[in-house]
Parts: C-alpha cells; sequence; structure tokens
C-alpha cells in the first residue's frame, strides 16, 4: 500500500505498429504535450526507453564519453549508480572533464538533495513534484510514478547544447544516440509498445501540476500531524515519499506498507492513491493507538 508506483485502472490498446506512420505521429504528439507542460523541456531532446528508471540510467551512465564522478550523497539508490559508474567508468575518456551525478530525492532516506549545476540528475522519484534544477544537462524520469503512467518507460531528458556528451551511434541498445537518432524520425531503435505511449499521451495532456503538487502537500501534511517528528526518518517537509519508523506500527498495520529494508522503515509515498485511501488509513492508525 502507498509504494512507488501510482495506482490507476486502464484500458490499453494497440492501433498499429512501431514503425507506422500512425506511430510516428504518436510519437511526436507525446513529445509535444510534455514541452507545452513544462516549458524547460523546449531546451532538451526527450527519448523514451523501454524498461524501468533504472534502464535510463543505465543507458545514460553508458552513453556519456566522459568518466562520471559517483553520487556524493548516500543512500540506496546513490549506492547502485556508484557502482553503476565504477563499471562503465572503465571505458570513458579520461581526458574529459568529469561529470558530476546527483540522485535529486533519495527516497530510500526520504531526503532531497539540493545542488545546481550537475551534470547528470536521477530524478526518478523526484519528478515532477521537484523542478529540474538549474544547469543540469541529463535528466532522468519514468512513466510510472508521479506522472502516473503505466509501467515499464525510462524518459530521459537531455539538453540540446550538449548533446556533444554522448558517444556515437553503434550497435548497443543503451546507446543514447540511437534513440537520439531514431527519435529524430519518430521512431524507436527496438519495437516500442504503442500504447504506452498512447496512455502516456492522455495522462501529460491532462496532467495538472499545480493540483498535483497540493495532493502531495496535502497528504504529507496528514501523515506529519499525526506521525510523532521522531519516527520520522529524513526530512521533516512535504515530500513525495515520507519514510516512518518501523516500531511506530502495529506489526498488523505496518505490514500492509511499503517496506524499506534499507533504513528499517515503512515508506508511505504521497501520490500513489487518492487522498482518501490515506485518511482511511491514518483513522485506522489513530483507533489503533
Amino acid at each position: 500500500m502507498f509504494g512507488p508506483n501510482k495506482v490507476i485502472l486502464a484500458e490499453v490498446f494497440n492501433s498499429s505498429t512501431h514503425r507506422s506512420n500512425n506511430f510516428k505521429k504518436l510519437y511526436n504528439k507525446v513529445i509535444s504535450a510534455f514541452r507545452r507542460q513544462w516549458e524547460i523541456l523546449n531546451d532538451f531532446e526527450i527519448l523514451f526507453i523501454p524498461g524501468s528508471g533504472t534502464v535510463g540510467v543505465e543507458a545514460v551512465v553508458r552513453s556519456v564519453k566522459a568518466p562520471i564522478d559517483s553520487p556524493t550523497y548516500n543512500g540506496r539508490f546513490s549506492e547502485k549508480w556508484r557502482a553503476m559508474t565504477s563499471l562503465y567508468n572503465t571505458d570513458k575518456d579520461y581526458n574529459l572533464k568529469k561529470l558530476g551525478f546527483e540522485v535529486q530525492f533519495e527516497t530510500s532516506l526520504s531526503k532531497l538533495n539540493i545542488f545546481e549545476n550537475i551534470s547528470i540528475v536521477d530524478g526518478i522519484s523526484s519528478f515532477p513534484y521537484y523542478d529540474i534544477p538549474n544547469g543540469t544537462d541529463i535528466f532522468i524520469t519514468c512513466s510510472n510514478k508521479q506522472l502516473g503512467s503505466l509501467v515499464g518507460l525510462s524518459i530521459v531528458f537531455i539538453r540540446k547544447s550538449r548533446i556533444d556528451l554522448l558517444k556515437p551511434t553503434d550497435v548497443s541498445y543503451l546507446n543514447l544516440s540511437n534513440y537520439l537518432e531514431r527519435g529524430s524520425q519518430g521512431q524507436t531503435p527496438t519495437t516500442f509498445p504503442e500504447f504506452q505511449l498512447n496512455y502516456l499521451l492522455t495522462i501529460i495532456e491532462n496532467f495538472d501540476l499545480k493540483k498535483h503538487r497540493e495532493n502531495i502537500d496535502k497528504t504529507s501534511q496528514l501523515i506529519l500531524d499525526f506521525v510523532p517528528k521522531e519516527f520520522i526518518v529524513g526530512d521533516l517537509m512535504y515530500s513525495p515519499c515520507i519514510s516512518v519508523k518501523k516500531n511506530f506500527f502495529k506489526e498488523n498495520l505496518g505490514a500492509q506498507l511499503y517496506n524499506n529494508e534499507y533504513s528499517n522503515t515503512y515508506q508511505i509515498f504521497t501520490y500513489s492513491h487518492q487522498f482518501d485511501d490515506y485518511e482511511t488509513f491514518i483513522n485506522s492508525l489513530f483507533h489503533e493507538k
């Protein structure tokens, strides 16, 4: 309950193949919808990579020419990316300046990391509640968390003026230059699930950022009002994820929540359900206390 994926009920359909003209039109419609919703994205190329947000991160780490500095902040995802950058840095051009890499919102610690002018930013759990940090060259997010679309699509934004960061095209399906080249034709390098784009288009066209942020704030306030601060792990602030120490809950209630073994907490993602669901859960806790 209250996990990182938005709870949705969706009808999906395919009406054409991913090499058809209809797919190309759909692909370009989704790109345009993103840019209408977030003006900053006019400065970025937008790439869709089938797979989770983690696949998008690996595609970025594999695709840039320069070596990457490991994330400086602690947390489960920062540690994963340290291991990944170490793996791929063996194949980088060390004559080039290193690229900074940070996680904007570390859900394992419910902590927002504040920075600017970092080349690569993991925004998988932060976007769009938090803005893309100033000076970011490459930003990674996904379809199924805050955006509320279907699981299985990584989205990478690359600043148009920094396309030179990428290696040339090659045979790898993790090479973002391949996605950039095919994207200019309204295509992707691999067979792509058209229903993903159909559903994502509907989501983005109807996305209300102000309401989205207000809902997260409202849910966060509900939780912070009820849970004493000594049981909160991380920042005491409105956020997409609030971590609560497991010993706050009776076992029968805590077991319903999203388990975070990394820090011995339960995580409550404040966007994944309707507000009424959070109220019902908090009321059940109130009666148990």
